[in-house]
């Protein structure tokens, strides 16, 4: 489901979500600052910190770019490893990796495209070996130029883990245009252009 909250004194945003969550998976804010979480293997432990769907939560409450995104995640401490990956409406980005212990920042820049899956892989942006997935996308986006909707489809084709892809989505953060698919192997369906800028509006 696709939630928009306005909470008062905060930053309204909207959330790629499921019934039932609170907090934040991916979703952008009135801003234009985007958050995409992708799950990285862990060993199970006790509660240390706020759990990261409630942390992501608050960064689109809070933040209005990548360097007030990044500045939270440094600051606040972190339960779970995870992967963030961060774009505001200036294009800034980066990919966040995420640890009890620290934060990796792997920078976005120009001319090049910064590529995340579900494994940390510090600040190398080009060495192949560590995930496969990766490197197709990699492979993929070397040479194509401006990417179009339909390219950026048919990446997120490319590696899509079978039936177990229930969302895909493609974020425009200068127009504040979300494109969403969901339901088993969501990146073959069609995507749906949602238009986030009127929903953030208050009453």
């Amino acid at each position: 489901m696709l939630v928009i909250c306005r909470p008062e004194g905060k930053h309204a945003f909207a959330s790629v979500s499921w019934p039932g969550m609170i907090g934040v998976l991916s979703g952008m804010n009135e801003h234009g600052l985007v958050l995409v979480n992708m799950e990285v293997d862990r060993s199970g432990g006790l509660p240390r910190a706020m759990p990261y769907t409630l942390l992501y939560r608050k960064i689109l409450e809070e933040c209005r770019d990548v360097g007030e995104a990044v500045a939270l995640l440094e600051k606040t401490p972190r339960q779970t490893p995870n992967n963030v990956m961060l774009m505001d409406a200036a294009g800034r980005r980066a990919v966040v990796e995420i640890t009890p212990a620290k934060i990796t920042v792997r920078p976005g820049q120009a001319g090049r495209p910064l590529i995340s899956t579900n494994h940390h892989r510090g600040t190398d942006q080009a060495t192949p070996g560590y995930c496969p997935r990766y490197d197709r996308l990699l492979r993929s986006s070397a040479d194509i130029g401006d990417l179009r909707l339909a390219d950026l489809q048919g990446m997120l084709k490319d590696v899509q883990q079978g039936s177990m892809t229930l969302q895909a989505m493609v974020f425009e953060p200068s127009t504040r245009t979300l494109y969403l698919a969901t339901g088993a192997r969501a990146a073959e369906r069609e995507l749906k252009r949602v238009d986030l800028g009127p929903y953030f509006k208050r009453n």
